[in-house]
């Protein structure tokens, strides 16, 4: 599969480097924006029937099920398949929002609550930076097959 973008002249190429040699992502909404840039992007892949739909779940989807399930800080959240992550930093959104929260609490967040496992090579790569881009600075994600293991053998932590 290759992908490519054409530019009609070297100026507008010129002009797009420039764009992106000026991002930053220093501030926690230009992250947002970023990964919200990332997901659309690999939404828009599964829609245009590209190998990104397998790994994109409809974020309507994903936040019903987490209401339901509703976390709490000091669980372990696990996705033996997780794709791009979505679940993960979905969970993590919804945590994070929780009023009240100590620094112990950002540190559980960050080092011990989400690990997830993911076979495939792109997806494996598509969901840690999902996970970064989401505000998880060092994700917990293994590049293997899941149904490989033996369920008794998984260690979280």
């Amino acid at each position: 599969m290759k992908s490519e973008t054409r530019y009609k002249t070297a100026s507008l190429l010129e002009i797009s480097y420039k764009k992106v040699d000026g991002l930053r992502f220093r501030s926690q909404r230009e992250k947002h924006e970023l990964s919200h840039l990332y997901e659309t992007k690999i939404k828009n892949m599964g829609n245009a029937g590209k190998n990104g739909g397998e790994y994109y779940t409809p974020r309507p989807l994903i936040r019903a099920m987490i209401d339901v399930m509703n976390p709490k800080i000091g669980e372990t959240i696990y996705d033996g398949a997780a794709g791009s992550a979505g679940f993960l930093c979905e969970a993590y959104d919804y945590l994070r929002q929780r009023e009240g929260l100590s620094s112990s609490d950002l540190k559980i967040l960050q080092e011990s609550t989400f690990y997830a496992k993911e076979k495939k090579s792109l997806a494996y790569v598509i969901a840690i930076m999902n996970m970064i881009l989401h505000g998880i600075e060092a994700p917990n994600v293994i590049h293997t097959n899941t149904l490989g293991e033996n369920l008794a053998d998984i260690y979280l932590g």
